[in-house]
């Protein structure tokens, strides 16, 4: 059917649904948007509360200040690289990953491969180093 020989209500018709169908899209697009930016600022404040609750847990399981002594990583005298202790309590607190990195290696962690390895002595992903500093 050639445009010529449609009818102008059916002209009109067809310009309304196309406008119709573009403002649609654009709504679900922004509504996209925004729900996803909203989704991402409660997971970072989520991750803000439970980083807070392991460092108060470190800070009461393990007095004392950080230190690098080594290339190993301490909190007051005892050492952190390979005590998953920590790792494994908070994980079964939380239901999620644990890590303690120094610098962007993993020297504490719950993360296993598929051979029940702990990723100790890994890097992490320079994203995920990003997004945690």
């Amino acid at each position: 059917m050639k445009p010529r020989s449609l009818s102008i209500r059916s002209k009109i018709s067809i310009q309304v649904i196309g406008i119709i169908a573009v403002l649609s899209f654009i709504m679900i697009a922004a509504s996209w948007i925004q729900i996803t930016d909203s989704m991402k600022e409660i997971y970072t404040d989520c991750v803000k509360v439970v980083s807070s609750l392991g460092y108060r847990w470190l800070d009461a399981q393990y007095p004392g200040e950080w230190s690098v002594r080594d290339g190993k990583l301490y909190k007051g005298n005892t050492l952190i690289n390979g005590n998953h202790e920590f790792a494994d309590s908070m994980a079964k607190f939380t239901g999620g990953a644990v890590t303690l990195f120094l610098g962007d290696t993993r020297v504490a962690t719950n993360l296993k491969d598929e051979k029940s390895v702990r990723a100790s002595g890994t890097k992490a992903a320079t994203q995920a180093m990003q997004s945690a500093t």
